[in-house]
Parts: structure tokens; sequence; C-alpha cells
């Protein structure tokens, strides 16, 4: 028998969210074990210190601080906790996921096996490795982490979880009512994270944006559009196109945490968003999703939800990124030039594909 547990989500909020349905599932397993989480992105962090199955949230950035801070860090604040078994959630292919574990000194560490990575990737630092599958859902390959702990899972039975904070969800409603928001709503988010190269472009081109835009304000839409960090660029758009209708049809949403913008896009009931951690937390919230896929494959990432619909390019060579061994995102469609700032897939996504599925929903 576990007591103390530690699961290794260091990969951003979307792989974050995926291994909710597994952590659920061990904390029912070893309901008196202390079952903590260790996290080096923020949104992580932010979307797991509310879980109910989680005692403790630990975030430290290792990527930015270095090899030394992160050293010192995880010998003075995580190994002297004394855990007996850690799990290292899916996708956790480069190295220094698997160094992490090693260093953090649990007896057993579970993690996914690959079929490249045991020696140059250091996988071998694990004791053991379950074989992940490509073709299948990243939500199935974390439930299958817990198999050498005899603990089966029946993925048709679980969901993405995330508890939005009573205090977070009154301030939703009341911005809501500031701002004068009908319910005919949708929050939009057309961004990604710069983690691996070539995400940057895995986002939906300004024109394409404009359109649908153009599409939603027909349809008598008010618009909460997402400006992150990485999505900053949009606004000095949205101020050129859409100057008369900011603030009355369309809201910049931008400065807020994690568990802020989940509940505006609870408040709305109704998300769009390319393939993103974003688009993630509409799933973990159970609203109604339109998932915009190009390189990436709906089979391994799409919203876990019934509600949900996607839609993907129909360029033939999409999607191209289904290897998580790969560390980059390369185009090789002859039409792509490598000065746009998206791939050529996202910007074959129909419009009037989104338009159908936002019919369907509602």
């Amino acid at each position: 028998m576990f007591k103390r547990i530690l699961i290794l989500s260091l990969p951003g909020i979307g792989d974050t969210l995926m291994a909710t349905p597994m952590m659920k599932y061990l904390r029912e397993s070893f309901t008196q074990a202390t079952i903590d989480a260790l996290t080096m992105q923020r949104g992580s962090y932010e979307v797991l210190k509310v879980n109910p199955h989680i005692d403790t949230v630990f975030y430290f950035p290792f990527l930015k601080k270095g090899v030394r801070a992160s050293l010192s860090y995880i010998l003075r604040e995580i190994r002297p906790r004394g855990y007996d078994l850690s799990i290292t959630i899916y996708p956790s292919y480069p190295k220094h996921y698997h160094v992490v574990a090693y260093l953090c000194g649990a007896k057993m560490r579970i993690a996914n096996g690959f079929e490249s990575g045991y020696v140059k990737e250091l996988h071998l630092l694990n004791t053991h490795l379950v074989q992940m599958k490509l073709t299948d859902h990243n939500v199935v390959n974390n439930l299958r982490l817990l198999t050498p702990l005899g603990i089966r899972c029946n993925p048709d039975d679980v969901k993405l979880e995330l508890t939005i904070p009573t205090d977070i969800m009154d301030w939703a409603n009341e911005f809501w009512h500031s701002m004068n928001l009908s319910d005919k709503a949708v929050y939009f988010h057309n961004g990604s994270s710069k983690i691996k190269k070539g995400t940057e472009k895995k986002i939906l081109p300004w024109w394409w944006v404009r359109k649908l835009l153009h599409r939603l304000l027909e349809e008598g839409y008010n618009v909460l559009f997402n400006l992150g960090p990485e999505e900053q660029w949009q606004r000095e758009m949205l101020e050129c196109d859409f100057k008369a209708e900011l603030g009355k049809r369309i809201w910049p949403i931008s400065g807020l945490s994690i568990l802020q913008v989940a509940a505006l896009i609870k408040r709305a009931g109704l998300l769009i968003a390319n393939d993103s951690g974003i688009m993630h937390l509409g799933a973990a919230l159970n609203v109604r999703v339109i998932g915009l896929f190009g390189v990436t494959a709906t089979y391994q990432v799409a919203p876990w939800t019934a509600n949900a619909c996607t839609v993907t390019s129909d360029l033939p060579c999409a999607p191209c990124y289904t290897d998580y061994a790969k560390r980059e995102f390369r185009c090789s469609n002859p039409k792509y030039n490598p000065s746009n700032p998206t791939f050529p897939c996202m910007e074959a996504i129909s419009i009037e594909k989104v338009m159908e599925c936002l019919t369907k929903l509602t």
C-alpha cells in the first residue's frame, strides 16, 4: 500500500486536464494516501490546486530556473517528503521529465514507454514503463499508467475535471452583468504556447478570424475574445477591424488568471478554440466546444466531452504531428511558406463547417 504518491504533471494545461480522470481513479484506489502533484507551468498549477483529488500542488519553473536551482529545489522541497510512488503523466517524452522523476526519489516510478528514447531520453530512469499507443486519445494513455498498480479503468465512464471556486464564479457573473453581456455569447480563443518549435504556427490567420467574427456578429453573438500573453498581437487587429464593436459586441479578455478565464467560459457556455489548453478547459467544464484542428490529430487530443464538435483541415497531409517523439512542428506541404505566421492546414479550415457545428450544438 502506497502512503505518499507524487504525480508529475510537468506539461501544460491541456495535457494536465487530460490526466485528471487518471488522478480520480488513483484517489479512489488509495483513499488514505497523500497524493501530491508537481508542476512546472503556472496554468497547470492553477487547475490542479482546485482539484479535489490532490492534497498539495507544487510549482517550480524548471526550464526557466536552470539546472542548479532546479536540483536544489527538488532536493530541498520534494525528495525529503519520501514519496514511494511517482507517476509522470502523458505525454512526457523529453529527458528532463524523467530526470526530475528520478531525482524526486520515489522507489516506484511509472511513465509511458515510447518506441524510442529509452536510452537517449533517459526513460530507463523509470522502474515501470507502460507502452503508449499513438492511436489512442491522451486520456486513455494516461489511464493506462495505472495498469502496473492493478487498477483497471473504463474510458467510457470518465470525464475531465476542473472545479471553479464559488468566489471566482461569482466574479464572472458580476463581470457579465457589468458588461451587459447577453446569454447568447461565445468565448473565442486563437493561440498556442511556444513550448516546442513551430507551435506558434498552430493558430488561425487573422483574415480567417476576421471572417468568423463577422459571421458570429451577424448571428447575434456577443464575443469574448481571449488575449493571453501569447495572443496580444491580435489586440491591434481587433482595434483596427472592429473598433466600433469593442465593448459593445466584442470584449477583449486579458490579464486574468486561468481560473477566471475558465469561469467566463463556463458563463458563456460556448467555446470556439484551436487545439490548445483553453480548448481543453472548455471540455473540462462540459460546455459546448468547437475545436479547430490542423496539424494535430483529433483521435489523440479532441475535446473529451460529448458536447464537442471538431472541425479539421481538408488537406491530405493533415494531421502531420501525431508522434510526441518529434520535438518540433514541421510542415511538408509544398504550399507552405516559412515566413507565414500559420500552417497551410490551419488556413484550410472551413468557416462554413464551424457554423454548421454551431448550429449542431445549439
